[in-house]
């Protein structure tokens, strides 16, 4: 008789789910865990990290859109003639500029990122994109 060793393990390894699966079954508790959020909660960051968030934020987040003026024109003139000399992605910054914002309003509470953003994304939708 020819046996064929793959054929043994696979038979092997389902017999070994089947058991598993009913060893399982005895451990499965008898209600759902429920997540519940706490109401009121809320939290912040003190120390190092807080200097670091803040420091990024007014060292990169509030100035880069002035600085760096092509995270917006490459949306503004897609069609130019010469093109730009850009990388392939240039046009993921802005979307990768706007996380942040949103990640630095969700962590300090602070409007400046807000009002600062609200700027940046308004100037964005007004780009000439035919997908927005």
């Amino acid at each position: 008789m020819n046996t064929n060793p793959l054929r043994f393990l696979l038979l092997f390894g389902l017999l070994g789910l089947v058991w598993l699966d009913g060893v399982a079954a005895k451990f499965k508790p008898a209600t759902s865990p429920v997540f519940e959020s706490p109401r009121g909660a809320e939290f912040g960051f003190g120390g190092f990290v807080e200097e670091r968030i803040r420091a990024n934020m007014r060292n990169w987040l509030l100035i880069a859109s002035c600085s760096n003026v092509a995270m917006l024109q490459r949306f503004r003139d897609p069609d130019r003639t010469p093109c730009r000399d850009l990388v392939p992605w240039a046009g993921e910054f802005a979307g990768k500029y706007v996380i942040c914002g949103v990640q630095a309003m969700r962590l300090t509470q602070d409007e400046k990122p807000r009002t600062h953003l609200s700027g940046f994304v308004w100037d964005l939708m007004a780009t000439p994109a035919e997908d927005w």
